[in-house]
């Protein structure tokens, strides 16, 4: 097997084992508050797309979704909620040469930022809104805010050790830049 061969497989496996985890931490290991669900399952979501650029991060939240929603949800899959985790994996991808040019808890923060405040806060929130419950939208916002926030804050913490550690580097997923 060529080069480039070794490194196509690795990271399609790598974004599989993304999506798997993104499945086991949302579907799995979420943690039920009242009428809230707290759960990491968006943070290998933003490595997805940290690591792989937009392309590999949608993919990862899509199929995360899709197969979460298939074989673990509580429901039928609803096309309506995939955006979001789509919208995890892309943005990251989209501004993840501000993480790798100085990786830092800043860069990290600012680039799962965007994400959360689209994605969850904002399209589920709508969506949830409009469709599922029938209410106004800024009740369910102000509702939801909080949660979201820590979830935001954790998600983004978690991301930024995985890749202050090396690890990245050491796996060859990443190379280290040059000085």
């Amino acid at each position: 097997m060529s080069k480039s061969g070794i490194k196509a497989t690795r990271t399609i496996v790598t974004l599989a084992l993304l999506a798997a985890m993104s499945i086991v931490l949302s579907r799995l290991l979420a943690v039920n508050v009242g009428p809230y669900r707290f759960s990491i399952g968006s943070m290998p979501l933003l490595l997805s797309g940290l690591l792989f650029g937009p392309v590999g991060g949608a993919l990862a939240g899509f199929a995360a979704d899709f197969l979460g929603a298939t074989f673990l949800g509580n429901g039928p899959y609803s096309p309506m909620l995939a955006p979001t985790p789509v919208l995890m994996g892309l943005i990251p991808g989209l501004l993840r040469a501000v993480v790798w040019k100085k990786p830092n808890a800043l860069r990290v923060f600012a680039v799962a930022l965007p994400s959360y405040i689209i994605g969850s806060m904002g399209y589920t929130t709508f969506i949830l809104a409009k469709y599922i419950y029938g209410q106004p939208f800024l009740p369910l916002f102000a509702q939801r805010v909080g949660i979201y926030a820590v979830t935001f804050a954790v998600d983004a913490f978690i991301v930024f050790l995985l890749i202050k550690s090396g690890m990245f580097y050491r796996m060859g997923i990443i190379q280290k830049p040059e000085l």
